[in-house]
């Protein structure tokens, strides 16, 4: 039996070694992990600020549609009046002629400001939440990289154990 000792010891001993290297390796993963978590909440933050930018071209375009369409119901409302006013025997020039005109074309442009006004409002939260994503995902990055460098610092004691020395 004293011819297996040495070999039983030499065991031990590598054993210890192969619990340091699998510690190692281990934190190595997780802090891999952390970082990588990081990154791909990053992308995913980036990949929702895309699609809010797509949302954001097509609100404005769907605004310019509607205010082009409401234009067009106001003027084809404008005519018919006109003809209305005509085919009654007023003049068209006359004073309330005019004068409904006029309050017809400030219904229009209040129509288009009205419209031009939500577009805006919702280009602006849109935007706001491109930021918020964005944010979130630095904060994701960062959060991945102090959680790597916070599981390193915790299990360096374990690791590497004459540090404490």
């Amino acid at each position: 039996m004293c011819g297996f000792a040495p070999g039983v010891a030499a065991l031990v001993s590598g054993l210890g070694t192969i619990g340091q290297v699998v510690g190692v390796a281990g934190t190595a993963l997780s802090m891999y992990g952390q970082v990588q978590q990081g990154k791909m909440t990053r992308a995913a933050m980036q990949q929702q600020s895309a699609q809010i930018e797509t949302q954001k071209q097509e609100a404005a375009q769907l605004a310019s549609i509607e205010e082009w369409r409401t234009r067009e119901k106001m003027k084809r409302q404008m005519r018919q009046q006109q003809a209305t006013i005509g085919a009654r025997g007023f003049d068209l020039g006359s004073p309330t002629a005019l004068y409904l005109a006029q309050q017809a074309g400030q219904e229009m442009a209040f129509e288009g400001a009205a419209i031009r006004q939500g577009a805006s409002s919702t280009q602006r939260e849109l935007t706001a939440n491109q930021r918020v994503l964005d944010a979130r995902g630095r904060m994701a990055v960062y959060k991945g990289r102090v959680g790597a460098a916070g599981t390193l610092l915790k299990q360096a004691p374990d690791l590497w154990p004459d540090l404490l020395s």
